[in-house]
Formats: C-alpha cells, sequence, structure tokens
C-alpha cells in the first residue's frame, strides 16, 4: 500500500488523478534487486485536475466511469473528483488485502454502490490464522475511507507521510 500510495502522490503532483484504482491494476514485479516493487496501471479514466473545464460529462446519462467496488462516493454521485479520490480507492485496496474482501460485498452492484455512498465500513476482520490488523493500520484505511472527502488525507502525499510514519 506505500507503494500504491506513492504512485499517486506522483501522479497527483503531475496534475492526475487515477479514477481507477482495483487490483487489476496494481502490478508486482522485480526491478534491479528490489523485489515485490510496485507498479500502477491503467491511467485510461486519468483527470487532469488543473483543467478549469472537463471535456467529458460524466454524469451524463449511461455513463459511468470506474470499477464500483473501490469508487468513491463522490466519483458514485458524478461529483468532481480530486486526489482524495483516488485515497478512498487506496483504502478500499488496504481493506481488501488485510481482511480478504472490500469493504462492501453484495449481490448486486447497485447495493455496493450505495453503500459506499451510505453505510460505514464493516469491522475488520482478518481471516483465522493470521495476525490481528495493529490499531493504527485500522485507522488509517478507515480514514482512508471517510464518506466525506475533507475527513480524509487532503492530499495523497499527507496520506504516504502518515504511511510512512506508521511503518517506521
Amino acid at each position: 500500500p506505500r507503494q500504491i500510495g506513492r504512485s499517486l502522490r506522483g501522479a497527483h503532483r503531475l496534475g492526475v488523478i487515477h479514477r481507477d484504482m482495483k487490483p487489476g491494476n496494481v502490478m508486482l514485479l522485480q526491478q534491479g534487486d528490489e523485489r515485490d516493487y510496485v507498479k500502477v496501471l491503467d491511467f485510461g479514466l486519468v483527470k487532469d485536475i488543473d483543467k478549469e473545464e472537463d471535456d467529458e460529462d460524466l454524469t451524463q446519462a449511461g455513463v459511468f466511469m470506474g470499477s464500483p467496488k473501490y469508487m468513491s462516493p463522490e466519483q458514485i454521485q458524478g461529483d468532481n473528483v480530486d486526489g482524495r479520490s483516488d485515497i478512498y480507492s487506496l483504502g478500499v485496496l488496504l481493506y481488501e488485502m488485510l481482511t480478504g474482501n472490500p469493504p462492501f460485498v453484495r449481490d448486486k452492484q447497485v447495493q455496493v454502490l450505495m453503500d459506499h455512498i451510505n453505510a460505514p465500513p464493516p469491522p475488520m476482520v482478518v481471516p483465522e490464522g493470521r495476525p490481528p490488523i495493529p490499531k493504527e493500520l485500522q485507522a488509517l484505511t478507515l480514514k482512508r475511507l471517510a464518506k466525506k472527502r475533507e475527513d480524509r488525507f487532503a492530499t495523497a502525499a499527507d496520506d504516504a507521510i502518515e504511511a510512512d510514519d506508521l511503518a517506521a
């Protein structure tokens, strides 16, 4: 998660947000002597956050961009998105890495979307045989999953600093 956060920080510094963070867009590889080096892929839904106007209307009928299991509440509702939307998606990824499931699992995608908007994340339960999740890591994950973007980290840089402090 730290390397993913750093990738997002780099993208945000360049003025773009990903808008489709999900496990399929994260690749582990070996680079030089570094094992499990993370690459964030598929910036196909990238948005220029410094641009005044959108060329596309994401609220247009029939247009839905992103992966429902990993979308932020503001993205689902068609609001303006910024880097905090990627931070929310990173929270979903981390939740899934720690528990084995994303926070919201339902039979219908529309139910998952509504849960992202309205339901608090369920308590984090680790699979049997795995060590408990440290409270600080749970708190970091839940901060990323805040429904209101104002309650998340302001930037991916702030998020990365917090993650680095936790790992120290």
